[in-house]
């Protein structure tokens, strides 16, 4: 789980939404968790998989740990309103925006 920690995140957006601190803090999608509160094997993907159960693991370049994580549950109320009531439009824009976003760091980094 060391892996998927992130140090630099201020601990006021982390999700509460889980045990941070039995996980070791690490930044964890809650929904692939069978559960929050102990500490039990988490889904994920091949891919990920792959690369965290390394002999030296890997964090993959979308993992939340790798400044992916935005903290919506601590957004200010009329911001979490706002993606509420967003357009699939909207929100594909700013899909767009991310992904240009990492597309360019990614190219600048040389991943």
């Amino acid at each position: 789980l060391t892996v998927l920690r992130n140090d630099y995140l201020p601990l006021h957006i982390v999700s509460d939404s889980y045990d941070f601190a039995l996980y070791k803090r690490a930044i964890l999608y809650p929904k692939g968790m069978q559960s929050t509160t102990s500490l039990t094997p988490l889904e994920i993907c091949s891919c990920c998989r792959g690369s965290l159960l390394r002999m030296k693991p890997l964090q993959l370049t979308w993992a939340l740990a790798n400044f992916q994580h935005y903290g919506h549950q601590h957004l200010p109320v009329d911001i979490t309103e706002a993606f509420k009531g967003a357009l699939p439009f909207d929100l594909m824009l700013i899909s767009k925006c991310q992904s240009s976003m990492s597309l360019k760091w990614v190219s600048v980094k040389g991943l």
